[in-house]
C-alpha cells in the first residue's frame, strides 16, 4: 500500500558506503538541541538535498539526554550524506500548517510526554492525514503523553525494560525479518548489539509491518518480556500517511559508535518521507483478503496453478480433476477418473509440466478403482501423466486416454486399510525434476506399539515401517525424484540418494531422494536454492513412555538440502530415538533405544541395505510434549503438518494482488487440525549438518477463518491459492473450498454466498435464491446480480430472488456482488434439474450419542430418492454406503466401509488414542442414485452422525467464554480441567441423551457451589444443577444430575455461575446409551479415600451390578498389578502391604458378555506418607521421609530462572490466602553455588514454565539466601539476596493476603526479612506451598536435608507489648504510646487514646511502633492507651495506663 502524499524515490541509505558513512560519525562533535528550526549545513548536503525533515527532540517527562545531546549531530551529518536537509528544533511552536507542510517527514527523536498543545496536535493529525511521515526513535515509541492518536499509531505502550546496565547496555540479539525494506536492507539475519531493550504491552504484528524482533533467548528482558515474537522496529500506513518506529537507541554510543543503527534510522526516515521506496503492509493483516473462488468442492484434495491463471484441483473421493478459470469465473470438471477412496487414497497430489503452457502435462497420483480391493495384485498407486486440452475460456478438458503411467508404488488396501499414501506431487521448474511423497502405508489403528513406532514383525500382519520407510528397496515412506521424459519414461536425476551404479547387490532404488517418512503428505521447492521444505506426521501417542516405547508423537518440518534419511520410523523430532520392540514374544521384549547417529534397519521384513545412513534431526519440530518453536507453535494436540509454498518475489510482475517482498524466500507453513497457516524465515547463511535452518516461525493471518487447509501454491499473479478441506468428519464437507489470498491495497472484495433451495429436482423447479450471507470488510452496502442459467447476463438484481428452470440441465447459478468501490465477488450454486438428490438420515445412532469403545452399536439410516424410489423401498442396500471412522480433534481416520440401511458395527479405539484423547465415532452414510434422462449426472445424499464415548473430556469443547484449562490432579487422569466461575461457560456440540438417565460431573472445588446444565445456550433450558461440596481444589468428587431427554441433538452448556472456582475433569452419562447392551457398574467400597491404612492385610472390597447382563467376576488391582479375582458378590481381594506410600485401587468388571468396566480410582495412603503432601519433579527428584518433619530431597534441574524452570517438590495443596510456612535446611549438595533448597509457592508447582503466583526462597552453597518472584507469564523474573551462607538455617515464607513475605534465620529465634512485602503476579486464592530444590546445574545433583517443616495455616493470635507515658514538652502536654509485636507473625496495631489514634497496617515481629499524642490544653487527666493487634481472624487488645500531667 503507498500513502497518498507524493512519493520521491530517492537512493536507500543502503546504498552509500559504509565507510563514507563511518567517516562522517567518527567527525560529528557532540551538540546539543536548538531552540529554534536550524538547516543542516555543509554545500555537499545541499547539492545532494532530495528531501527534508524535522528533528524534534523536546521532553515533558524523562530526558534521554546523552542520545539527544550525541545522536542529533549524528542523524544531521547522516541525513545531509543521504541527501536529506534536516532542522532541529525542541520548540512545539513549528506544528502548525504552514511549517510542517516544508517536511517530507517529522523525526520525534527521544520526544517524551505530551509537549504540544490541542492546536498543535490537531496541526500535526492533519499533516499525517495530507500523507506526511512520522519517524518515532527509542523513548518516542513511549511518550506516555495520553495523547491517543499518538499511542494508536505507535501500536502499543512500554510498560518496561530490560536492565539498562551502563552504555551501550544489555547484549542481545535482533532478528532482522524483513531485510528489503530501505531500514533493514543493509543488515544481517542475526544482529547483535547491546541496548536498553524495550518490552512492549502488546504485539504489533497484525496491525502494524514488523520490521525486526528481539530473541529473548539471548538476554534477560526482564519481568515484562514478550516471549517468543517481539517486535522492536515496525511501519505502518497510518491515517493517511506513513509511521515508522524502533524501540532502540538509548545511549549516545548507539550514534557515535553504531553505523548499522544510523543506517536503520535514516532508512526508516526515507521510506516515511517518501524518498525510498519500500512496503510496509505485509504483517497488517488488514492488507490481506482471502477470496471465494469455488466453495462446491468435494473432498478437495491437491493444487496446482498454470501460468495463464487456471487453477486445477483434485477432488479425493469423486476422482475428479477439476479446473477454475478465472476469465470466466468458472469451475468445471476436466476428467473423472475411477478411484479406490479407502482410507487416505483416492484421487491424490497434482503438478503441472514445466513446459505446460506448450505440452499440456499434467502429472497426477492415484489410486485406481479395483474390482476386488482385497486382491494384493489390486495394491498399487500411480504416477501418472495425462495431457490437458482447451477449445476457449471454461472448456478444459482432460482425455482420460491420454494416460502415460509413468510409476507405479505399493499401496495396501482391505482388509486393513493403512491410510499414510502421502501423494504430494510438485515439479521444479528450474530442471523439470518431479517429486512425489509417498506414506509409510502402514496402519497405525491395528499395530500393536499404542500409536509409537510401528516395528511390529509378526508373522500375518504389515505393521513394520522398518519394511517401508527405512528399506531402501521400497519407494514407501519417501521422497522420490524422477525426471519425466517426453516419451512417457523417466530418467533418474544425478545426486539421489543411491546411485544405481553402486548398488551392485540390489539393495536400493534409484528412485529415492529421502527416506525415513511417515507420511510426507505436502512439500514445497524453494525456487531460489532448490531446497526441499517437508512436512512429515506423528504418530498418535500423546505421552512419552521412554522406558516402554519411546516419545510421544512429533510432528515435524524438515529442510532438505541434499538427499538423506530422516529418522521414520527409529528417530523423529530432534532426533529423539523409539526403542527396539520385538513384539513376537509373549510379553514383548523391550530393547535399547535405536541409535539415530548410526541406525541399523535389522527387521526381518527389511530387503534394502542394514546399516543406513545418519538420521537427520528435523529443522522444526512440536508435538504434544515438546515444541521446538514455544511461543509460536506450542506442544499439545493437533499434529497435521503441511509443508506449503516457498515466495519467489517478482518485481517486474505488474499485479494488484501479488505478495510483498518481505515475503520472499520464505516458507509457508499450515497445520490442517488447528486451521491455522505459518511462515517460517530460512536461516541465512544456511545452517551446518544438524544444526537447525529455521530462524523464526510466525502466525500468518491468524484471525482469517482457514478451515483444515490441505494444499496451497503461488500463482502467477503472485497471490496464493489455498484448498480448504473444510470443517467436519466426513469427506463432502459443505465448507470446503478453492480460496484466494491476495495482498491488497484500497478496499477489500466482498465475499458472495448464495444458497439455493431446493437445488435439485425435475422440471419446472422452481428454486428461491438468497445471498443474505453475502458480506462486505468494510460493511459497505452491496449490489447483487444474479445469473441463474449461466448465460452471462444478469437475471435479478434484489437480494432474494425466485426463478423457474423449465428445461433439464445443470446450471451453475451465479450471485456476484459488488461494493461501492467497484471491488466483486462472486460464487456459484450447482442446480440439476431432471433428477432430485437422494435424501439420506440417520435415525440410529442420533449425533451426539454415547458409547463405550469395544461396544457395538447399530445403524438405522433412512434413504429415498424422488426418481428411484420415492418411499425407499426399492433402494439397494448395497449401494448404501457406511463409512465408520474413529473421529480424532478436528478430523476422521476412515476404517474398511459396510453396506446397507441397517446393521451393526463393533467399534475400536485403535493404537494410540487413548481414552483421554479427544476421540469419537463417526458414522457417515451416503447413497448415489442412477441419474437422470439423457446426460444428467447421479447425485449423492449423505448424513454424518458422531458418537461419543460416555466420559467426555471437559477441555474438549467446542466453545467457551471466561474458562480456563490446567493440569488435572484428579486421579482419574485426564490431561486438562476446565475451570470456570462468575458465570463462565463451556459448551458441548452435539449431544443427545437418548438411553441417557444422567449426567456424572466430576468436579473439585475449594468452596461449595454449583454447576449448571443447560440446554442450547448460557441462559437456556435448565437440565438440571450440580451441588458441589467445595470439600478442595484436589478432591475430585462424582456429583450426579438426573435428566430428561429432550427428544433431540443439542449444545449442552455447563455454566459455572456465581464467584468461587469451580474444576471440572469430565462429564460422563449415565445410561445404556446407543451401545446394544449395557455394561457393569463398578465401583471400590473399602477402604475409603483420605484414611491412613496401616501395614499388613488390608481387604479390598467392590461392589458391582449390571442391568441387563449378568457380572461374572471383579478383578482388583493396585497400582495396575492384580490382587485377585473374585467371582462373587461382595467381590473382595486380600491385599499385603509392607511399605508407606500412596496406592491407586481399581477394580474391573466382566459381564457374561465380555465387557469390562473399570472402577473410579480410589487412592489409598498407607502410614504417614510425607505428612500428606504430593511430591512433583521435572529435574529427576528423589525424595525420602526420615521422620515426622523431616525430609530429602536430591534432584537435578538447571535453573528456576525465567523459561529454565526445573525443581524438584514435596507440597501441600489447596494452602489459602493467610499462612506461615517455615523449615531448617541442615545440609545441602554443592552442585552449583547458584544450587537452591528452601520454600515454594506457586499456584501450580506441577506447571513449571507457566504457572504464576510463583516465588521461591531458597539458600545457596555459596551467596546466601535468595528470593525469587515470578511475573504473571509464570517465571522467575526478579531476585534479591540476603544474608550468608552456613548450616542449618532456616526459611520462613508468610502470605499475608495478597503479600508475601521472605525470612531467613540462622538460629531459628531470629528472623530477618528480605526487602518488603510484595505481591505475586497472578496468585490465585489457593495455592501450592512446599519444599524445593534445583541442582542449577545440568550435570550434577543435590541433596539436600529439610528438618523441622511446619505449616501455620492462619496467623498465631497476635502477641503485643504495650507501654504508655506522659510528660511535658515545653507548655505542650503528651502522652507517648509504644507498641511492639511480640508475636510470630506480621500484626495490624492501632494505637489509641482519648486524645487521638494511628494505624500502623504491617508491623513485622520484633517490630516496635510509637505515637505521640498531644492535649491543646496544656494538661490532662490520668488514663490509658489501648493498642488493638489484629492478623486474620485473630483480635487481641492490650491496654497500659498513663498518668496525669499538667504543663503550665
Amino acid at each position: 500500500m503507498t500513502a497518498p502524499r507524493r512519493p520521491r524515490w530517492g537512493r536507500s541509505i543502503a546504498a552509500l558506503a559504509a565507510g563514507a558513512l563511518a567517516l562522517t560519525l567518527a567527525s560529528v562533535p557532540a551538540a546539543t538541541a536548538a531552540d529554534e528550526p536550524q538547516a543542516a549545513e555543509g554545500g555537499q548536503a545541499e547539492a545532494l538535498a532530495e528531501g527534508r525533515v524535522l528533528i524534534f527532540t523536546a521532553t515533558t517527562q524523562y530526558r534521554h539526554a546523552e542520545a539527544i545531546t550525541q545522536g542529533t549531530p549524528v542523524l544531521e551529518a547522516a541525513f545531509a550524506e543521504a541527501g536529506i536537509e534536516s532542522d532541529h528544533t525542541e520548540d512545539p511552536a513549528v506544528f502548525n500548517d504552514a511549517d510542517l507542510a516544508q517536511y517530507d517527514a517529522l523525526v520525534m527523536f527521544q520526544a517524551s510526554g505530551d509537549p504540544w498543545n490541542a492546536e498543535q496536535k490537531a496541526a500535526m493529525e492533519r499533516y499525517q492525514q495530507a500523507g506526511g511521515g512520522i519517524v518515532a526513535v527509542h523513548n518516542a515509541t513511549d511518550m506516555r503523553g495520553n495523547y491517543a492518536w499518538w499511542d494508536e499509531m505507535i501500536g502499543s505502550l512500554m510498560p518496561g525494560h530490560a536492565a539498562t546496565g551502563s552504555s551501550p547496555g544489555l547484549p542481545g540479539t535482533v532478528r532482522v525479518e524483513d531485510r528489503k525494506h530501505p531500514s533493514t536492507e543493509h543488515l544481517p539475519q542475526r544482529w547483535d548489539r547491546a541496548d536498553e531493550w524495550y518490552n512492549f504491552s502488546t504485539n504489533v504484528r497484525g496491525d502494524a509491518h514488523v520490521l525486526a524482533t528481539m530473541d529473548e533467548s539471548t538476554y534477560d528482558p526482564g519481568s515484562n518480556a514478550m516471549g517468543y515474537d517481539h517486535p522492536i522496529s515496525w511501519c505502518k500506513y497510518y491515517d493517511g500517511g506513513r509511521a515508522w518506529m524502533t524501540g532502540m537507541g538509548h545511549f549516545g554510543a548507539h550514534y557515535t559508535d553504531e553505523p548499522e543503527l544510523v543506517q536503520h534510522i535514516v532508512g526508516g526516515v526515507e521510506w516515511a518521507a517518501g524518498l525510498a521506496e519500500g512496503d510496509c503492509g505485509g504483517t497488517d493483516w488488514g492488507q490481506f483478503e482471502k477470496v471465494s473462488l469455488d466453495t462446491n468442492t468435494s473432498a478437495p484434495f491437491g493444487i496446482d496453478v498454470a501460468p495463464d491463471g487456471r487453477v486445477f484441483f483434485t477432488e479425493l473421493v469423486r476422482g475428479q480433476i477439476r479446473v477454475f478459470d478465472p476469465e470466466t469465473q468458472t469451475t468445471s470438471t476436466a476428467v473423472t477418473l475411477p478411484v479406490y477412496s479407502g482410507g487416505e487414497d483416492g484421487l491424490l497430489g497434482v503438478a503441472l509440466d514445466e513446459d505446460f503452457a506448450e505440452n499440456g502435462y499434467l502429472y497426477q497420483y492415484w489410486s485406481p478403482a479395483s474390482e476386488d480391493d482385497t486382491d494384493p495384485a489390486s495394491f498399487v498407486n500411480r504416477l501418472s501423466r495425462f495431457t490437458v486440452t482447451q477449445d476457449g475460456p471454461g472448456t478444459t478438458t482432460i482425455d482420460p486416454e491420454s494416460e502415460v503411467v509413468l510409476l507405479e508404488v505399493p499401496a495396501r488396501r482391505l482388509p486393513d486399510e493403512p491410510g499414510h499414501t502421502g501423494g504430494g506431487v510438485i515439479v521444479d521448474h528450474a530442471t523439470g525434476d518431479l517429486y512425489l511423497g509417498v506414506g509409510d502405508d502402514v496402519n497405525p489403528h491395528s499395530e500393536p506399539s499404542g500409536g509409537y513406532a510401528p516395528i511390529s514383525e509378526r508373522d500375518g500382519t504389515f505393521h513394520d515401517a522398518r519394511a517401508t520407510s527405512a528399506n531402501t528397496n521400497d519407494l514407501r515412506g519417501k521422497v522420490l525424484r524422477i525426471h519425466p521424459e517426453d516419451d512417457g519414461t523417466y530418467a533418474i536425476p544425478d545426486g539421489n540418494l543411491f546411485p544405481e551404479a553402486e548398488d551392485s547387490a540390489d539393495k536400493t532404488l534409484p528412485e529415492i531422494y529421502a527416506m525415513g517418512f511417515r507420511n510426507p503428505f505436502r512439500f514445497a521447492i524453494d525456487p531460489a536454492t532448490g531446497n526441499l521444505g517437508v512436512a512429515d506426521y506423528s504418530p498418535d501417542n500423546g505421552s512419552d513412555n521412554l522406558a516402554q516405547r519411546g516419545p510421544a508423537g512429533i510432528a515435524e518440518w524438515n529442510l532438505i538440502k541434499e538427499p538423506g534419511f530422516f529418522g521414520w520410523p527409529l528417530c523423529m523430532g530432534d532426533n529423539e530415538p523409539f526403542r527396539d520392540v520385538d513384539y513376537r514374544t509373549s510379553p514383548v521384549t523391550v530393547g535399547e533405544f535405536f541409535d539415530c547417529a548410526a541406525p541399523v534397519n535389522d527387521s526381518v521384513r527389511n530387503t534394502g541395505l542394514t546399516e543406513l545412513p545418519p538420521a537427520q534431526p528435523a529443522d522444526l519440530w512440536y508435538g504434544y510434549q515438546r515444541s521446538s518453536v514455544p511461543g509460536a507453535i506450542n506442544q499439545g494436540g493437533g499434529l497435521a503438518p503441511m509443508g506449503g509454498p516457498f515466495y519467489d518475489f517478482d518485481p517486474e510482475l505488474d499485479s494488484d494482488t501479488k505478495f510483498p517482498e518481505y515475503y520472499e524466500g520464505k516458507a509457508f507453513f499450515y497445520e490442517w487440525s488447528r486451521n491455522q497457516v505459518f511462515t517460517i524465515e530460512p536461516t541465512d547463511p544456511e545452517a551446518a549438518p544438524g544444526e537447525t535452518d529455521v530462524e523464526k516461525v510466525n502466525r500468518f493471518l491468524p484471525d482469517e477463518d482457514f478451515l483444515a487447509p490441505i494444499d496451497a501454491k503461488f500463482g502467477p499473479d503472485g497471490a496464493m491459492y489455498v484448498l480448504d478441506w473444510g470443517g467436519g468428519f466426513g469427506r463432502d464437507n459443505p465448507d470446503s473450498g478453492l480460496h484466494r489470498v491476495d495482498y491488497v491495497t484500497g478496499s477489500r472484495s466482498p465475499e458472495s454466498v448464495p444458497t439455493a433451495s431446493p437445488n435439485s429436482g425435475t422440471a419446472p423447479l422452481e428454486v428461491e435464491f438468497d445471498g443474505t450471507r453475502s458480506t462486505d470488510p468494510e460493511g459497505e452496502n452491496l449490489e447483487y446480480a444474479w445469473d441463474f442459467d449461466g448465460d452471462g447476463t444478469t437475471d435479478a438484481t434484489e437480494l432474494t430472488a425466485s426463478y423457474t428452470y423449465t428445461e433439464d440441465g445443470v446450471y451453475d447459478a451465479r450471485l456476484t456482488v459488488t461494493d461501492p468501490a467497484g471491488k466483486d465477488g462472486t460464487a456459484t450454486v450447482p442446480i440439476t434439474v431432471g433428477n432430485t438428490r437422494p435424501e439420506v438420515d440417520f435415525g440410529l445412532p442420533p449425533t451426539g450419542s454415547f458409547f463405550e469403545f469395544g461396544d457395538t452399536i447399530s445403524w438405522d439410516v433412512s434413504v429415498t430418492d424422488a426418481e428411484d424410489s420415492p418411499d425407499g423401498s426399492a433402494i439397494d442396500d448395497e449401494r448404501v454406503v457406511i463409512q465408520p471412522a474413529l473421529g480424532h480433534d478436528a478430523h476422521a481416520h476412515p476404517s474398511e466401509p459396510l453396506h446397507g440401511r441397517t446393521g451393526s458395527v463393533a467399534t475400536e479405539l485403535g493404537g494410540g488414542h487413548g481414552e483421554g484423547t479427544n476421540v469419537f465415532y463417526v458414522l457417515d452414510a451416503r447413497y448415489k442414485d442412477d441419474g437422470g434422462a439423457g446426460d444428467i449426472p447421479s447425485l449423492t445424499g449423505s448424513d454424518t452422525t458422531l458418537v461419543f464415548p460416555k466420559e467426555r473430556q471437559a477441555e474438549f469443547h467446542t466453545e467457551q467464554e471466561g474458562t480456563r484449562t490446567a493440569p488435572s490432579r484428579d486421579a482419574e487422569g485426564g490431561g486438562e480441567v476446565v475451570v470456570g466461575s462468575d458465570g463462565a461457560w463451556a459448551s458441548y456440540d452435539p449431544v443427545n441423551l437418548h438411553g441417557i438417565d444422567a449426567l456424572t460431573l466430576r468436579v473439585a472445588s475449594a468452596s461449595a457451589g454449583t454447576i449448571e446444565l443447560r440446554k442450547g445456550a448460557p441462559d437456556g433450558d435448565l437440565l438440571g444443577t450440580a451441588e458441589i461440596a467445595g470439600a478442595g481444589v484436589s478432591d475430585f468428587r462424582d456429583v450426579r444430575v438426573d435428566v430428561d431427554d429432550p427428544g433431540e441433538s443439542f449444545a449442552l452448556y455447563v455454566v459455572f455461575p456465581g464467584p468461587g472456582e469451580r474444576l471440572l475433569n469430565f462429564v460422563e452419562a449415565n445410561g445404556k446409551g446407543v451401545s446394544d447392551t449395557t455394561r457393569p457398574e463398578v465401583a471400590i467400597t473399602s477402604p475409603e479415600a483420605g484414611v491412613e491404612l496401616e501395614h499388613g492385610q488390608i481387604e479390598v472390597t467392590a461392589d458391582a451390578t449390571d442391568a441387563e447382563n449378568t457380572v461374572s467376576q471383579v478383578e482388583l488391582f493396585v497400582d495396575g498389578t492384580s490382587i485377585g479375582v473374585d467371582d462373587t458378590a461382595p467381590y473382595t481381594a486380600s491385599w499385603d502391604v509392607t511399605a508407606d506410600g500412596y496406592y491407586e485401587l481399581t477394580a474391573v468388571a466382566t459381564n457374561d458378555r465380555g465387557l469390562p468396566t473399570t472402577s473410579r480410582v480410589v487412592v489409598a495412603q498407607v502410614g504417614d506418607m510425607f505428612g500428606g503432601m504430593r511430591t512433583f519433579s521435572n529435574a529427576d527428584g528423589e525424595f525420602e521421609q526420615l521422620s515426622s518433619g523431616a525430609y530429602v530431597i536430591e534432584s537435578g534441574g538447571a535453573n528456576m530462572w525465567q523459561g529454565t524452570d526445573e525443581y524438584s517438590t514435596i507440597f501441600r495443596e489447596g494452602s489459602d490466602r493467610h499462612w506461615s510456612a517455615t523449615v531448617k535446611i541442615n545440609s545441602q549438595g554443592n552442585s552449583h553455588g547458584s544450587a537452591k533448597a528452601g520454600i515454594i509457592v506457586r499456584n501450580d508447582v506441577t506447571l513449571p514454565g507457566s504457572s504464576p503466583g510463583y516465588a521461591a526462597l531458597g539458600l545457596r552453597p555459596s551467596g546466601g539466601f535468595e528470593w525469587l518472584r515470578g511475573n504473571d507469564a509464570g517465571q522467575l523474573v526478579t531476585s534479591s539476596g540476603g544474608g550468608s551462607t552456613a548450616y542449618p538455617a532456616w526459611v520462613r515464607l508468610v502470605r499475608d493476603g495478597d503479600l508475601y513475605s521472605a525470612y531467613w534465620s540462622t538460629d531459628g529465634e531470629t528472623f530477618t526479612q528480605i526487602g518488603e512485602p510484595e505481591e505475586l503476579a497472578g496468585a490465585a486464592d489457593l495455592q501450592d506451598v512446599g519444599l524445593f530444590v534445583t541442582a542449577h546445574s545440568t550435570a550434577n545433583r543435590s541433596a539436600v536435608e529439610f528438618q523441622d517443616l511446619t505449616f501455620a495455616d492462619e496467623p498465631d493470635p497476635p502477641q503485643v507489648e504495650v507501654a504508655a507515658g506522659s510528660r511535658c514538652t515545653g507548655p505542650h502536654a503528651r502522652v507517648t504510646v509504644s507498641a511492639t509485636n511480640v508475636g510470630a507473625d506480621p500484626a495490624r496495631l492501632e494505637l489509641s487514646t482519648a486524645h487521638g489514634s494511628k494505624t500502623f497496617k504491617k508491623v513485622l515481629p520484633g517490630e516496635t511502633v510509637s505515637q505521640q499524642f498531644k492535649s491543646r490544653a496544656g494538661a490532662f487527666d490520668a488514663g490509658a492507651a489501648t493498642v488493638t493487634a489484629t492478623n486474620g481472624p485473630h483480635e487481641v487488645v492490650v491496654e497500659d495506663a498513663y498518668d496525669a500531667v499538667s504543663c503550665r
